[in-house]
């Protein structure tokens, strides 16, 4: 069996980090076609928050130490830039380095994989590849910058030429989506397009998946809508703010109502849970009178974040046009839940054409839509009345981790029989 040493920040038990479903996704999977990964993580203590119930994969990890230069290197509460180039945590590269050649004799690896988000560990894989001589594959889940991220001129200048030098210098760079390797070939159109491969995100099944559903619909009990993971606070693309002018609206017009209100209208309960901008939201929540129909939810392990989604009656989704590239790691578990989804996307991103793939054709546009109430109130009522189109297991299987992992293996298997294609 090949050996394949994985570079990888994101890994259990960091908490409350999608970017580590997709390294813990290849790495159980990988050995089924033909590799054994071999992990060089951080340590523990570098993670702002962790989740001990994560799984591992069964293969060999090893953790190098790191310090976050916000909270180990901070005095009164500021540090140096030059301790967060190209993040806070570069100084993992001081023992991520060492260590990864000392595990590339022991283990004699036929390759190396390093993924973003984390810039670091692209810097560690470039510096093991070129002093190994073994073939490097740079993943992208995410782009490093865009024209307006980072807002800093400067650390949008910095990460713009690291991740230009990484995908020049790597033999291979992997991306999530067709639409991100479209951008980058339109930013460097001298790299052949053997350069780039599409192995995109997926949903892995875990305990209880296909088991768990909500209760029946009753008025007894109200009709509970869930949107999982992070928000964005002013009126941006992937900010709820408008999306909670709109329930405010259908709550004053006698629409929905909140479980202890009387009236006609659909009793709901929206729940928010690890949006990470908690205060933020709750000011919204407050100003638009929507206290007693808004949950601000704290975050909780991923199991229980899955079986959350599986148990609601309808998942929200909140992905802008300047997001049109990318597709959030979520949507993956979304559809394996089998729960209806309201999705307010652009018509023509990725995420879009995910979810057309799978079945799910009516989007909805918070800019743009002058029926958006009426339809939001229609989609209620086709929840309760069990209306509502759900990607089926048939149509999802493409998208599983299991597949994705097959086409990263296929990728790795061309690789060394010929590094130069």
């Amino acid at each position: 069996m090949k050996r394949l040493l994985m570079v990888a920040f994101h890994f259990p038990p960091m908490g409350g980090a999608s970017g580590s479903h997709r390294s813990v996704g290849f790495a159980r999977h990988l050995p089924e076609f033909g590799w054994q990964p071999v992990v060089l993580t951080a340590h523990p203590m570098a993670y702002p928050s962790l989740d001990m119930d994560s799984p591992l994969p069964p293969c060999p990890i090893h953790r190098a130490y790191a310090l976050d230069s916000s909270r180990h290197l901070a005095i009164r509460g500021r540090y140096f830039r030059f301790t967060a180039l190209p993040d806070r945590w570069s100084s993992w590269r001081l023992a991520a380095i060492p260590l990864g050649m000392a595990l590339i004799q022991r283990y004699r690896p036929q390759a190396i994989w390093s993924t973003y988000p984390l810039a670091t560990s692209h810097c560690i894989a470039h510096t093991l590849s070129r002093w190994s001589g073994l073939p490097w594959v740079a993943d992208f889940r995410d782009p490093m910058c865009s024209p307006r991220y980072p807002a800093d001129p400067f650390m949008r200048n910095y990460l713009s030429r690291l991740e230009e030098a990484c995908i020049t210098r790597c033999q291979k760079v992997v991306t999530a989506t067709p639409e991100m390797v479209q951008v980058q070939q339109e930013r460097l159109p001298h790299l052949p397009d053997h350069h780039w491969q599409v192995v995109e995100n997926g949903w892995d099944a875990w305990p209880g998946a296909g088991e768990i559903r909500p209760t029946p619909f009753t008025l007894e009990r109200p009709l509970e809508l869930l949107h999982s993971g992070t928000l964005y606070s002013g009126e941006g693309e992937r900010s709820p703010l408008s999306l909670l002018q709109c329930f405010a609206l259908l709550l004053q017009q006698g629409k929905i109502r909140c479980l202890q209100q009387a009236g006609g209208g659909i009793p709901l309960r929206l729940t928010f849970r690890a949006c990470g901008q908690e205060g933020w939201l709750r000011q919204q929540v407050d100003g638009l009178g929507l206290k007693d129909l808004v949950v601000i939810a704290p975050p909780v392990s991923r199991q229980q974040a899955l079986e959350e989604m599986a148990r609601a009656d309808g998942l929200i989704l909140l992905q802008g046009e300047g997001f049109n590239p990318q597709v959030p790691a979520k949507v993956y578990e979304y559809i394996q839940t089998g729960r209806p989804i309201l999705p307010f996307v652009h018509p023509h991103g990725a995420t879009a054409r995910l979810l057309a793939a799978v079945g799910i054709e009516h989007l909805f546009s918070l800019k743009t839509d002058e029926k958006l109430l009426e339809r939001i109130e229609l989609f209620l009522y086709d929840i309760i009345h069990n209306r509502v189109w759900v990607p089926s297991s048939l149509a999802i299987q493409p998208y599983s981790r299991r597949q994705r992992t097959a086409c990263l293996a296929n990728l790795l298997h061309r690789l060394i029989e010929d590094p130069q294609q």
